[in-house]
């Protein structure tokens, strides 16, 4: 029965797993996302991978008898396995949410303006709500989905510390 496993890839290699695993004759599933970022002084949009590090590859580790080779295709780290040695399928449920956020290998717009909403803009005075820098404020100085990084003044020194951003509320 087909089914989805995880496979790690090497660092900044998911395209070229996906290609290679797509080559061999498995079915990849990597989910990308476009980002504007800017290059010499000019924001550009560019795609990259929804989940880094990670592609899904479909197959059926019973009837399919190449599946010990995707170790071996260009970008690929490792299969993720079970205690079996027998390559751990994805759960079904977990499969059917990605795909739904998703129109092929692209993640939906909505959904990434959904994710885009939750972060906390760059100079914004936040106080921490959350963990052990708890009520410390300080000047978000970096801001990437529902990750931040606060510029704190503690004892004198000012420190960055990197959290979550449910953790920080605005001052």
């Amino acid at each position: 029965m087909l089914s989805w496993h995880v496979a790690t890839t090497k660092p900044f290699c998911e395209m070229i797993a996906e290609n290679g695993l797509r080559n061999k004759g498995f079915q990849p599933f990597n989910p990308k996302v476009y980002t504007q970022k800017i290059v010499r002084g000019a924001r550009t949009w560019t795609e990259r991978p929804y989940l880094p590090g990670y592609i899904f590859v479909r197959f059926d580790p019973n009837e399919d008898v190449l599946w010990p080779t995707i170790n071996y295709i260009r970008g690929i780290q490792t299969l993720l396995y079970s205690a079996s040695e027998r390559p751990a399928p994805v759960k079904d449920a977990a499969m059917s949410i990605l795909l739904d956020r998703c129109n092929g290998d692209r993640v939906k717009a909505e959904d990434i303006d959904a994710a885009l909403s939750k972060i906390v803009p760059v100079g914004t005075n936040v106080r921490v709500v959350e963990g052990p820098f708890a009520s410390f404020e300080g000047k978000v100085v970096w801001s990437e989905s529902y990750r931040v990084k606060v510029l704190l003044s503690i004892f004198g020194r000012s420190t960055s510390a990197l959290m979550s951003s449910k953790d920080v509320e605005r001052a």
